[in-house]
């Protein structure tokens, strides 16, 4: 999810997309992502979902992928649809100045692929089916070059934040607030289980974009941390302590 402004998550406003249902936070902002979501729909057409070059996508991308990473291609194609929808109704530099928020480097693409070098060919692979299936014949196949992109892949991995909002660590939370040792045996083994499949990554629930966050630099001593609401998609930057430069933050 590529979120500018997130809210408290209200589960009864949650609602879905008639077609693929694809969900969405409330009826608002399934509409604002209209346009967006049209480029992306695997069920819009009618067409058999597996058949469908985002599904094929996300297929090429979970060969090299394990969860939550098995999912994060999801951001990348909504950031290129974004950037399609900018496309359609503005000039080339519109695509650019749309993008601006992430952080990443421009140039240096060479440099970059070395951070894909287990998952060169799936790359490859989905940059093709992106500009010859699902970006074909428009202002988009020709924006969409090799760099520009690896240059997003590498924004999204940059920017890209984990969601930690598992509705699991909210059952476990009350669970072990009764202190039912029946219930809690039966927890634990299920966290075993799901420990082979997704490793050590059970609470968390993919990943987002926020334009604020990617805006903080990067440091090896930061002064600030990110959590989240309790059940919630809100991110929260809190600081640590006050820093000298502004640039350190």
């Amino acid at each position: 999810m590529l979120m500018e402004a997130p809210g408290s998550t209200d589960q009864r406003a949650t609602c879905s997309c008639p077609h693929c249902g694809a969900e969405y936070c409330s009826e608002r902002c399934r509409d604002a992502a209209a346009e967006q979501h049209a480029v992306l729909c695997v069920m819009a057409m009618g067409a058999d979902r597996d058949a469908h070059p985002v599904s094929r996508i996300e297929a090429l991308w979970r060969r090299s992928h394990l969860p939550p990473e098995s999912a994060s291609i999801g951001l990348v194609l909504r950031l290129l649809a974004s950037v399609k929808v900018q496309l359609d109704h503005g000039p080339k530099e519109a695509a650019a100045e749309h993008l601006g928020f992430l952080r990443g480097e421009s140039s240096g693409c060479e440099m970059q692929l070395k951070l894909f070098v287990h998952c060169h060919q799936e790359l490859e692979a989905i940059w093709k089916i992106l500009n010859q299936e699902l970006f074909a014949g428009g202002p988009m196949e020709s924006w969409l070059t090799w760099e520009q992109f690896v240059w997003v892949v590498s924004a999204m991995c940059t920017n890209a934040i984990a969601v930690g909002t598992s509705s699991l660590d909210q059952h476990e939370a009350r669970i072990r607030e009764t202190a039912d040792p029946h219930a809690l045996e039966k927890l634990g083994k299920l966290r075993k289980k799901m420990s082979r499949c997704v490793g050590p990554f059970q609470g968390c629930e993919g990943a987002a974009i926020f334009s604020v966050h990617s805006a903080v630099n990067h440091s090896c001593e930061p002064n600030c941390v990110v959590k989240y609401m309790p059940n919630s998609s809100t991110l929260e930057i809190c600081l640590l302590y006050t820093s000298p430069s502004p640039r350190d933050s």
